[in-house]
């Protein structure tokens, strides 16, 4: 089977972590088989207005061309982006089939404005020639069904990739038998004001304050990336945080196993999925997250993790204290609990389920 696969996110090796689970769910596919004929994508994230522009040009030029390959289907990621020329070119081959996949806030978009009008273009698109929906948790199922989007029987779940249990598994010797080094709380994720990045730094400064002895990292790119390096030296957080940047999938694995806690403190109800929260608990890393999106589905409190409202610093800072002060024996229970968790979304599992969904799609 072949698809031409369209998505406006891919990583580039400034971006490592833009769309990089589009490009793993597409890995997933030629590993079972699934021949990708095609390519539409915008790789690395846009910097700037003219970079954008340019980008996105070549985007609506690849599709132009592409969509009238030999391709037996057509895999859509983001589809709000690309709907309105996608509709047209679907017109000019009716039989082919779609499969459009939603992430966010491509499903949760602002009612008004051009963003509110492309999301319920791809809305009526979905509904009128989707042949298939695949959305990354029960959560986001649960609200295409009820728009009316489509029928149950027609969307299925596949969480994002899920994660490669070659580079996100366990550390041999568990967290808790160390005691060479303080105890580390970690942040992952695009440096965004909804992604919880300032409400992280707010509880490292609270913990500092109250004389807690931790050490903390931080992986991401984004808009506030000079605001945090400079709240970190504002507050005399530099010799105790590591600002590392943006840092390579491949090697995020060791990182996670180096943390005893994620903080995952997003406030975006489009938090489809989360999947940061997944590896760092393949690591057997509990993770603090905020009840919201697809994070609430696995996070379970007191078992794997902790769960606080959105921007609920106290509550964050409280729970934080209470896994550093926790023995080896409740650190070690979490941990099996994580991996538990962690092992429906390994790769392998997740990956032969979606191309099953290709392989059982009417061809033309």
């Amino acid at each position: 089977m072949r698809i031409f696969l369209v998505s406006n996110m891919w990583p580039d090796a400034g971006s490592p972590g833009y769309g990089s689970f589009v490009k793993n769910m597409a890995g997933q596919l030629e590993s079972s088989g699934i021949a990708i004929s095609g390519k539409a994508l915008i790789k690395g994230k846009p910097a700037g207005r003219f970079d954008k522009l340019k980008k996105y040009l070549g985007f609506y030029g690849s599709m132009l061309t592409g969509f009238f390959g030999r391709h037996d289907a057509v895999y859509v990621h983001f589809p709000n982006q690309s709907v309105p020329l996608l509709r047209l070119l679907a017109r000019m081959r009716p039989k082919l089939p779609i499969v459009i996949n939603y992430h966010g806030e491509d499903l949760l978009y602002e009612p008004e404005g051009y963003t509110g009008k492309l999301g319920r273009m791809t809305d009526r698109f979905c509904r009128e020639r989707a042949d298939f929906i695949i959305v990354p948790s029960e959560y986001f199922r649960r609200l295409v069904v009820e728009r009316g989007v489509k029928d149950a029987d027609h969307v299925a779940v596949s969480p994002s990739g899920g994660y490669n249990p070659e580079v996100f598994y366990p550390a041999e010797r568990p967290a808790e038998d160390s005691v060479s080094n303080p105890r580390r709380i970690g942040y992952v994720g695009r440096l965004e004001p909804d992604k919880g990045i300032m409400e992280y730094l707010e509880v490292c400064r609270r913990l500092a304050d109250a004389g807690i002895e931790f050490a903390g990292d931080i992986a991401g790119y984004g808009s506030l990336y000079d605001d945090v390096a400079r709240y970190l030296r504002d507050h005399g957080l530099e010799d105790r945080v590591t600002l590392h940047g943006a840092v390579a999938q491949s090697k995020l694995g060791e990182l996670y196993r180096s943390m005893d806690l994620l903080i995952f403190a997003s406030s975006r109800a489009s938090e489809s999925l989360g999947l940061t929260g997944i590896e760092a608990m393949a690591c057997g890393t509990p993770v603090l997250g905020t009840n919201v999106g697809g994070i609430a589905s696995y996070v379970e409190s007191g078992v794997n993790g902790y769960l606080v409202d959105c921007r609920d610093v106290d509550a964050m800072t409280q729970r934080v204290k209470e896994h550093l002060a926790s023995d080896a024996t409740r650190r070690s229970a979490m941990r099996q609990a994580c991996l538990q968790t962690a092992s429906r979304y390994r790769a392998d599992v997740v990956g032969p389920r979606l191309a099953a969904l290709f392989t059982a799609l009417p061809l033309s």
